[in-house]
C-alpha cells in the first residue's frame, strides 16, 4: 500500500470524526468555534464561491495541502461543504528526516491526481500552502506528472504577501501560463478578506491583474471587464515569444535583407514561414527564431519550454510524443527514398538488342545453311575432299561471323583448286560480291559467268539489304534512346539491393520507429540506415548499393538545386514508393495552454483544401 493511499485512508477517517463531532455536539459550548476554525470555514466557503461562479456544471475536485493546521482544516471544510461530482484529498508533509522525501510524495501525488482528472469530465484543483518552496515544488512536480491542462481550472490559497505572490507567479510556468488563479488570504482584519490575482502573460497593462474579492459580508465581488479563469491565448496584446527552427526548403526559408538605414532585417518565407507568418499576425504576436545548433536542440527548447513551438513541421512519431505535443496535424509528411540511375556501360550484349530474339535465331539459321549449300555444290561440280569442306564449314560456325568465314574459304579453295581459269574468276567474282555486300561496296559489272552464282548472289543481296537496313536502323535507334537497366521503385526492391541507408541525424527517431516495427521491412531498414550530417552529405554518397532517405519536397527540391545540371539531366532519382506516408505538425511542449487556439487557425487555414473525411482522419490524436 502506498504512502498516498494510507494518506487518503487517514484523511477518509478524520472527515467521519469531524462529520460525527458536529452532529453529536450541538451546545452553545461546542459551536463556539476559535478564529482559526472561522478562517478555514470561511476560506472552504470562499474557494466553492470562485468555483461555482466560474464553472457552469459540477465538476471534481482534487484538493493538495503541504500538511499545516490550517491548510489541513481548509481541505475539511472543503470535503464537507463540496457539492461537486467527486473530491480528492491529498497531503504532502513539508520537511522531513530526508531532503527528498516531500518531493517524491509530491510526484505520487500527482500521478494519482491525475488519474482523478483523467476519469473527470471536468476537474478543479486546490493547493494550499502558505510556503514558497512547496509552491514552487509543486509547479515543477505538476508539469512533469502532467497535471493540468488549460480545461483544469488551479486556485492557489495562500498567506503569501503581494510582492511574494508577483515573484511566484512570474517565475513559474505553471502558474503564469496555465488557467490558474491565486486566492490571498487577509486573515489579519477583523472581517475575512480574500483577494483573487491572475497573471496574464501578454497585456498591455499590468501583468498581475486583480479580478475579484471576497468577504464573508458581501462574498464574491467581480472587478469591471474581468472575468474569473480569464481566457490568456485569444489575444498576445503584440507580445514576443520565441520559437525554434533551422533552413527546411521549401518549408522554411529564412531572407536576409539589409534596410535603408543598414540594419539586417531577418524575414521567413516557405509554406512553415508563411504559416508562422500568419498565426502571428492573427494570434496578434511577434516572433524570435532562437539560435540552435541542431534539430535536436530545436525540440529540446520546446520541451523545456523556453521556446512556444517549432516553426519547421515533425512528422508524428510515437517516439516523439513521449517528449513533447504537436499542434493540428496539417501536413501529409511523406518519407521517400533516393537512388543513383542505372548507369550504361558498354556491353557486347548492346549489339544484340537491336532485333529480336526470333529474328537472330533465323539469322543464324541462315548464316549456317548458305554456307553448307554452297558446299555441296563445289562437292557436286568440282568434286572437292568432304573432309576438307567439313572442316572449313566447323570452323565457320565456331566463329560469330559463319557466312564470312565460309565465304573466305570458298575463296581460297576455289582460287587454289579449280582447273580452269574461267572457273576461277566466277568463284573469286561471286564470293568477293557476298563479302562486299556485308561490306556495304558496290556491285562490279561482272557477277559471274554461271546462272547459278548469280541466283545465289542475287538472294544473298536481298538477304543482306535487309539484315543490314534493319540492324542498322534498329541500332542508331537503340543509341539514340538507350535501354537502361531497370530501376528499385519500392521499399522491397531497396532493402533487397542497398547495403547502406542513410538520412540525417533526426533519422535516429525514424530509425527507433523501423526498429520496434512488425515490418521485417521496416526492422531491415533499421539495421542498414546509418545517420549523415545532412542530405547533401546523403545525397553525395548515393551509389548503386547506398540510398538516402528524407521528406519528398526536401528531398526533390535538393536534388534539383544540387545535383541537376543545366539541361535538366541528373545522377540521381526519387522511387516511386515511398517510405513511410504520414501526417505531421509543429512540436509545441505538452499540455500547451495556447494549443486550442493555433489549432483553430491551423484547420481554419487548411479546411478549403481538403475533404471532410481527410479532416476527421487528420483531427483523431490521442487524449492526454
Amino acid at each position: 500500500m502506498t504512502a498516498v493511499q494510507l494518506q487518503l485512508i487517514v484523511w477518509v477517517v478524520q472527515l467521519l470524526t469531524w462529520h460525527l463531532a458536529s452532529s453529536l455536539f450541538l451546545s452553545p459550548a461546542f459551536n463556539m468555534m476559535s478564529r482559526d476554525s472561522q478562517t478555514s470555514a470561511l476560506t472552504a466557503k470562499a474557494i466553492n464561491d470562485v468555483f461555482e461562479t466560474s464553472s457552469s456544471g459540477a465538476c471534481s475536485l482534487i484538493a493538495i495541502s503541504d500538511g499545516t493546521a490550517s491548510s489541513d482544516e481548509v481541505s475539511m471544510g472543503l470535503a464537507l461543504s463540496n457539492r461537486a461530482e467527486g473530491m480528492g484529498v491529498f497531503e504532502a508533509e513539508v520537511g522531513g528526516s530526508e531532503g527528498n522525501v516531500t518531493q517524491d510524495l509530491l510526484d505520487q501525488i500527482i500521478t494519482e491526481a491525475r488519474k482523478l482528472r483523467q476519469e473527470s469530465w471536468c476537474t478543479n484543483v486546490v493547493v494550499l500552502s502558505d510556503d514558497p518552496a512547496f509552491l514552487a515544488s509543486f509547479a515543477e512536480s505538476s508539469l512533469r506528472g502532467r497535471l493540468l491542462v488549460w480545461a483544469t481550472r488551479l486556485l492557489v490559497v495562500t498567506r503569501l504577501p503581494l510582492q511574494e505572490l508577483r515573484r511566484l507567479l512570474a517565475s513559474s510556468w505553471t502558474f503564469n501560463m496555465m488557467n490558474a488563479m491565486m486566492l490571498s488570504i487577509d486573515s489579519e482584519s477583523e472581517i475575512l478578506r480574500c483577494s483573487i490575482y491572475v497573471h496574464v502573460p501578454f497585456s498591455t497593462k499590468a501583468k498581475v491583474v486583480h479580478v475579484a474579492s471576497w468577504t464573508a459580508s458581501q462574498e464574491l465581488s467581480l472587478k469591471a471587464k474581468t472575468a474569473l479563469f480569464p481566457e490568456k491565448f485569444n489575444n498576445f496584446h503584440g507580445g514576443l515569444i520565441n520559437i525554434t527552427a533551422l533552413p527546411f526548403r521549401p518549408y522554411w526559408v529564412e531572407e536576409v535583407t539589409e534596410a535603408a538605414d543598414g540594419t539586417i532585417l531577418k524575414t521567413y518565407a516557405g509554406s512553415d514561414g508563411q504559416l508562422m507568418n500568419t498565426l502571428a499576425e492573427r494570434l496578434n504576436f511577434t516572433f524570435r527564431v532562437m539560435e540552435v545548433k541542431d534539430w535536436d536542440e530545436v525540440t529540446s527548447k520546446v520541451v523545456e519550454r523556453k521556446a512556444f513551438m517549432s516553426g519547421v513541421y515533425h512528422v508524428l512519431l510515437p517516439q516523439r510524443r513521449k517528449r513533447y505535443d504537436f499542434t493540428f496535424a496539417y501536413e501529409r509528411a511523406i518519407t521517400e527514398f533516393s537512388m543513383a540511375k542505372p548507369a550504361l556501360r558498354p556491353r557486347w550484349q548492346s549489339l544484340y538488342y537491336p532485333l529480336d530474339e526470333n529474328v537472330w535465331f533465323c539469322i543464324l539459321a541462315l548464316l549456317a545453311l548458305t554456307p553448307l549449300f554452297a558446299l555441296l555444290i563445289l562437292v557436286r561440280h568440282f568434286g572437292m575432299s568432304l573432309r576438307l569442306l567439313l572442316i572449313i564449314f566447323l570452323c565457320g560456325c565456331f566463329f560469330v561471323s559463319v557466312i564470312v568465314a565460309a565465304l573466305f574459304g570458298l575463296l581460297i579453295i576455289c582460287g587454289g583448286k579449280l582447273a580452269h581459269k574461267e572457273d576461277q574468276a566466277d568463284a573469286r567474282t561471286v564470293t568477293l560480291e557476298m563479302v562486299g555486300s556485308l561490306l556495304g561496296q558496290s556491285i562490279a559489272e561482272r557477277t559471274g559467268q554461271r546462272s547459278g552464282g548469280r541466283v545465289m548472289l542475287a538472294s544473298w543481296l536481298i538477304f543482306a539489304f535487309i539484315l543490314t537496313t534493319a540492324y542498322r536502323g534498329n541500332l542508331t535507334a537503340a543509341l539514340t534512346l538507350p535501354k537502361y537497366p531497370p530501376r528499385v521503385e519500392t521499399l522491397p526492391e531497396l532493402v533487397g539491393v542497398v547495403d547502406k541507408i542513410t538520412m540525417p541525424p533526426y533519422g535516429a527517431e525514424f530509425k527507433e520507429f523501423f526498429s520496434q516495427s512488425d515490418s521485417i521491412v521496416f526492422q531491415t531498414i533499421a539495421k542498414k540506415m546509418q545517420l549523415v550530417s545532412n542530405i547533401l552529405d546523403g545525397l553525395k554518397g548515393i551509389n548503386e548499393k547506398q540510398s538516402h532517405m528524407d521528406g519528398e519536397r526536401y528531398l526533390r527540391l535538393a536534388i534539383a538545386e544540387h545535383f541537376t545540371l543545366a539541361d535538366g539531366s541528373n545522377r540521381l532519382y526519387v522511387g516511386r514508393g515511398s517510405v513511410l506516408p504520414t501526417i505531421a505538425g509543429l512540436p509545441i511542449p505538452h499540455d500547451a495552454p495556447y494549443k486550442p487556439q493555433v489549432d483553430r487557425l491551423l484547420m481554419t487555414i487548411i479546411e478549403p483544401y481538403v475533404v471532410p473525411r481527410d479532416l476527421l482522419i487528420l483531427s483523431l490524436t490521442p487524449d492526454f
